[in-house]
């Protein structure tokens, strides 16, 4: 089977479900390509999308505004002005699709799902397609697409799905597909070696561990935090993970960087192993990220969000039991070290992480695929009952 898998680069965590489904696919012994959408139009616009969505994210404001105003004009049968505009690069797609062709083609985006569901309007789509919801809620104009299934996060949330207009029957809630490699259950006391031999010369594997993580762009007051903790606590080590944002990690590099058993870090691929690492991690609510925490049975503070589908997220997260939400440094603060200094409140936590999140979504997009390639599943069907 050749599996075609569409993302788009608007933060990180499309792209990170969009390769954990890849490498799923491949150890299947599949062939699946991931392909960036707008970078089969030219690198230029690639560019140009996710440097307006970093802009719109670092105007909190602006980010809510644009949200709220989807989710507004945002109806079942209407064309919105998103949809107009990925039409214009539709024609682009359709050339990739003719010189590569493929079995299925599996998009973690919606941007992607708009333009394929412009081809399947036109005619010019034959193979299935599955679309993957990467937030913990409906967000705007996935119920303008038309796609043959969709993976959403969790069973709760297909009622929310339907009543925006989305066909249950086409609802798969396997999850949001994690890299292997966070669902591999590392123990503790290997991750901290590892991780000492590896990436944090002299980490204290003894010592109580706090992973702060501010998403692929860095965002969020993480050195207000720091600064919170370490006023509390002095017999803790810390670790912040700033992404791409390197005028973050200079800045706390400057403030916290000589202090022992704090570690500033930018972008890293060890995310994996320090999430199996930590007791607690503070993570604003992003719905890849927070997955990951989840899924890797860690112990979690939803940081202040960015508003709009995070803000969804963290709610959820809360109302499950999965995680506990603090706007501010200092509620934040207070949360991370009750979890700390309470075993059992941390341990329920992670119960109910394995409950709602088994972890497993990867594993059974596969699975799905398969048979929807082999003719098991067709366009009105599910294998969800």
């Amino acid at each position: 089977m050749k599996v075609l898998i569409l993302s788009c680069n608007t933060g990180g965590g499309h792209n990170s479900a969009a390769l954990a489904a890849r490498d799923a696919f491949i150890q299947a012994g599949h062939e699946a390509e991931f392909v960036d959408l707008f970078s089969i139009a030219s690198k230029k616009l690639s560019g140009r999308v996710s440097r307006a969505y970093l802009f719109s994210t670092r105007l909190p404001f602006l980010f809510h505004l644009a949200y709220w105003a989807g989710k507004k004009v945002s109806r079942p049968g209407r064309q919105s002005p998103v949809y107009a505009a990925n039409t214009l690069h539709a024609g682009h797609l359709y050339r990739y699709l003719q010189e590569h062709p493929c079995d299925i083609i599996v998009t973690t985006h919606l941007f992607a799902a708009e333009q394929l569901t412009c081809l399947k309007k036109r005619g010019q789509l034959t193979v299935p397609t599955v679309g993957v919801a990467t937030d913990y809620t409906c967000i705007p104009f996935w119920e303008e697409t038309d796609l043959d299934f969709y993976v959403i996060p969790q069973e709760d949330l297909v009622e929310e799905f339907t009543s925006h207009g989305m066909k249950k029957e086409k609802l798969q809630p396997f999850g949001i597909p994690v890299s292997p490699d966070v669902r591999q259950q590392e123990t503790k006391q290997q991750a901290r070696a590892r991780l000492r031999e590896e990436l944090l010369p002299g980490f204290d594997c003894q010592k109580p561990f706090l992973l702060i993580m501010s998403g692929s762009m860095g965002f969020g007051n993480s050195g207000l935090l720091v600064e919170k903790l370490l006023r509390r606590e002095k017999d803790i080590t810390l670790c912040v993970v700033c992404g791409n944002n390197r005028k973050q990690q200079k800045r706390l590099q400057l403030l916290f960087g000589r202090q022992k058993g704090v570690y500033i870090l930018g972008y890293t691929d060890q995310v994996p192993r320090l999430l199996h690492a930590a007791d607690v991690v503070f993570t604003k609510p992003g719905g890849l990220t927070t997955t990951e925490a989840a899924v890797s049975r860690t112990p979690l503070v939803h940081t202040a969000p960015i508003p709009g589908c995070e803000t969804a997220n963290a709610a959820f997260f809360a109302a499950h039991g999965m995680s506990v939400s603090a706007p501010r440094a200092r509620e934040q603060c207070e949360a991370g070290l009750y979890l700390l200094e309470h075993p059992p409140v941390a341990e329920e936590m992670k119960e109910r992480q394995k409950d709602y999140l088994p972890g497993d979504a990867a594993d059974r997009l596969v699975t799905f695929c398969e048979s929807c390639v082999a003719g098991q599943q067709g366009p009105g069907e599910t294998d969800n009952e």
